[in-house]
């Protein structure tokens, strides 16, 4: 299991301890949640939308970096290979270039461009997830479509209670819901952990 992951579980345990007390949760399983407790088990969605976010982005991030690193002492990691493979299905303007860079100026560069596209990611749909694993071979989870589908539905309620205005909330909560759907998430999660483990 990977520090980022038992961070992620940590950090879902602390938001859902913080801010959704049992009480809350009685009411909005009866349907009988004030305001305040409709907008706090949406704050609950959105905090832990980010959290999961935050993971993906982490643990794409470190396996780039050690990918860096480890170029830069001429070791050729499996992701290393994954990146050149990668790039290499895409046309490049300049042939010429693309041929009289060493292998290793050349996954440098491409690494330091993955990076930053990493770090300008917004969202755990399957697109997003492709943008940032596949240039770095991570590529079971896009196997796992239990997983993805429940990524896409908690992304999708995470949207709605971002955009709706403030009138919808009450239609718009139900921890329940989002409580399973959570719990689901972080099971799959912790078995596609494992293989990143591997990955370097």
């Amino acid at each position: 299991m990977t520090p980022d992951f038992k961070k992620l579980e940590s950090n879902i345990e602390n938001i859902e301890k913080s801010l959704v007390s049992k009480k809350i949760q009685e009411r909005s399983n009866l349907g009988t949640a004030t305001d305040r407790d409709n907008y706090i088990c949406l704050g609950y969605r959105l905090l832990v939308h980010a959290e999961i976010e935050d993971y993906f982005e982490k643990v794409c991030i470190n396996i780039n970096q050690t990918t860096i690193m480890l170029i830069e002492q001429d070791i050729y990691a499996k992701s290393t290979a994954h990146l050149l493979s990668y790039v290499d299905l895409k046309k490049e303007k300049d042939e010429s270039k693309k041929y009289n860079e060493s292998v290793k100026t050349k996954v440098l560069k491409i690494a330091k461009q993955h990076e930053i596209s990493i770090e300008n990611n917004h969202g755990i749909t399957q697109k997003h997830l492709e943008k940032m694993m596949r240039p770095l071979g991570l590529n079971n989870i896009f196997s796992n479509t239990d997983l993805l589908e429940n990524l896409r539905k908690l992304s999708e309620r995470r949207g709605e209670a971002a955009h709706k205005s403030s009138v919808s909330a009450t239609h718009l909560n139900s921890y329940s819901v989002d409580k399973q759907l959570i719990n689901n998430i972080i099971r799959q999660l912790k078995e596609i952990d494992e293989y990143f483990e591997e990955e370097i």
